[in-house]
């Protein structure tokens, strides 16, 4: 139950930097590193993308460690 309570914690934080359009915010991060970092890069760099997305998950998963949400 508890590990629920935290899922639902973090995609709440995760609405709302969204709708807040909160500079800085896990959400936010995201955005950035796939629009200006990993496409920038698209065709240019073999693996570039893949690799942001990667560092984007890597992020959550920090993300859901820090909540003790099992994955």
């Amino acid at each position: 139950m508890k590990e629920r309570r935290m899922t639902s914690e973090l995609l709440t934080a995760l609405r709302e930097q969204k709708q807040m359009g909160l500079k800085g915010g896990i959400y936010h991060k995201t955005q950035i590193d796939m629009n200006y970092r990993g496409l920038r890069e698209w065709g240019h760099i073999n693996g570039f993308l893949t690799d942001t997305c990667l560092t984007a998950q890597d992020q959550y998963k920090a993300a859901l460690d820090y909540f003790r949400i099992k994955y």
